[in-house]
């Protein structure tokens, strides 16, 4: 009699991150198994026979060796961000993706998922955009299938910037960068479903994969939204370019995770890079749900 095929393998990384644990959630209820990578200090929502927690981070090889084994597929969901330090977000975001990616190929890993973002279309903004334009390019000798996916502003229960909004709110007033550029937020549990999606469907081909929310809205209007899906009645205080500016340097200089950054705010007031979710809505179904709908899930 012939063993039953093992059930597939999804490593992932950044298990324990706002995307990741969509992501762990969404490969459980499909039955499949994972390797989550777990970084000291931190600890895994899901609990199951399915996920083998593997500690470690992306700066160490050996680690990496120890994730990718036995794995079908990658969904490398870790990032740094939200800082200005240069020198920590090439290490994460360029190296990490390098060494996983050597790792992947070397274990014979079919499929490596890219969790990018539509920052990297302009690496010219900043640091961060940068990390992650070189984050792709440090997959082109992957042997196997490989999919990025890039994402604009993701929202949704725990995001950084709900959570943000909702802490200023508490005051009565929140700050806003002002600017009338259209973003195109797009729900976290979207994004999570694209990743799973982009990790487990057979006829893909790989490529890259934009995916903006349906709906184009400047900052202050979708901070505004998100203060109505919290029941909130803070006003907002707009803040001119170049204050924001000043005020995102400052922070850079006297915090380690600034609430702003100066890539930050020239990020928002030059909006989404493009508007197209064509190419990911036929590969990989998404089909992205509208911000009021998304919103809801803030209450």
């Amino acid at each position: 009699m012939m063993d039953a095929p093992s059930p597939f393998c999804i490593a992932i990384t950044g298990a324990t991150g706002f995307l990741g644990r969509r992501v762990l959630s969404l490969v459980l209820k499909r039955g499949l198994r994972c390797r989550a990578l777990v970084r000291a200090g931190a600890a895994l929502e899901q609990h199951s026979e399915a996920v083998t927690a593997v500690r470690g981070d992306l700066r160490h090889p050996a680690t990496l060796e120890t994730l990718v084994r036995g794995a079908d597929a990658v969904i490398h969901a870790a990032a740094a961000m939200g800082t200005s330090d240069e020198a920590l977000l090439r290490e994460v975001n360029e190296r990490g993706s390098r060494l996983l990616a050597e790792a992947a190929a070397q274990a014979g890993v079919a499929r490596f998922v890219y969790v990018s973002s539509m920052a990297a279309r302009r690496p010219e903004d900043g640091p961060y955009a940068a990390s992650k334009a070189a984050g792709e390019q440090a997959l082109a000798g992957f042997p196997g299938t490989c999919a990025i996916l890039q994402p604009p502003l993701i929202y949704g229960p725990g995001g950084q910037a709900t959570q943000a909004i909702a802490r200023l709110s508490r005051l009565g007033v929140v700050p806003v960068i002002g600017s009338s550029a259209a973003l195109y937020p797009v729900h976290v549990d979207d994004v999570a479903a694209a990743c799973v999606a982009a990790a487990t469907r057979a006829d893909l081909v790989g490529g890259v994969f934009t995916l903006p929310g349906p709906e184009g809205i400047a900052f202050p209007e979708f901070t505004r939204a998100v203060l109505r899906a919290l029941g909130s009645k803070a006003r907002l205080a707009p803040l001119p370019g170049a204050l924001s500016r000043v005020l995102a340097g400052a922070m850079e200089k006297a915090m380690g995770q600034p609430l702003l950054t100066r890539e930050g705010v020239r990020a928002v007031r030059r909006g989404s890079a493009t508007a197209d979710f064509s190419a990911a809505a036929e590969a990989l179904g998404f089909a992205p749900r509208d911000l009021e709908a998304g919103l809801a899930t803030l209450r």
